[in-house]
């Protein structure tokens, strides 16, 4: 984990089952099983079902190689089960994320709030990799592990910066 602050501080999701035997594998089986859990829950996702849904839709329309026209990768399997554990574990009263795919294979998760406020998290190879512009001055990035909750980190800065108003 590295962490610089500076100042103070589905509807559905399809997956395509490999059925690897790796430990890593066994994992993102485990995480894919839990989203599946939560589908059948829509109700109580609330606008998570809407970003979840999204997601789904992101990652049929980022699927092939070169999808920005240059030299792009497709959505990765890991980054598309990363974020949707991700948009399950935020809390209820933050505002709701932009998607973004990002051409290294990964999804961005985007809160901007005028003129000088903007903070962005990132699946990014077991890591969740955040940036943020917290206002004049206020610098925020680091990485954290994923794991099943979102650290406190991220989840500080979502809770005291994008709350729902």
């Amino acid at each position: 984990m590295s962490t610089y602050c500076a100042a103070q501080t589905l509807p559905s999701i399809i997956f395509d089952n490999d059925n690897g035997v790796s430990n890593e594998s066994r994992s993102i089986e485990k995480i894919e099983t839990e989203l599946l859990k939560h589908d059948s829950r829509s109700i109580s996702l609330g606008w998570r079902s809407s970003l979840i849904n999204q997601l789904t839709q992101l990652s049929e329309k980022y699927s092939s190689q070169g999808w920005d026209g240059y030299e792009a990768l497709p959505i990765s399997k890991q980054s598309l089960v990363s974020a949707g554990q991700f948009i399950l574990s935020l809390p209820d009263s933050i505002e709701t994320p932009d998607i973004i795919p990002e051409p290294d294979g990964e999804i961005a998760l985007e809160w901007r709030s005028y003129p000088n406020v903007v903070f962005s998290v990132s699946t990014s190879g077991g890591h969740f990799a955040y940036a943020g512009l917290l206002g004049k001055g206020r610098e925020c990035y680091g990485t954290e592990r994923i794991s099943n909750e979102i650290p406190e980190t991220i989840t500080h800065i979502l809770t005291n910066t994008f709350f729902k108003k």
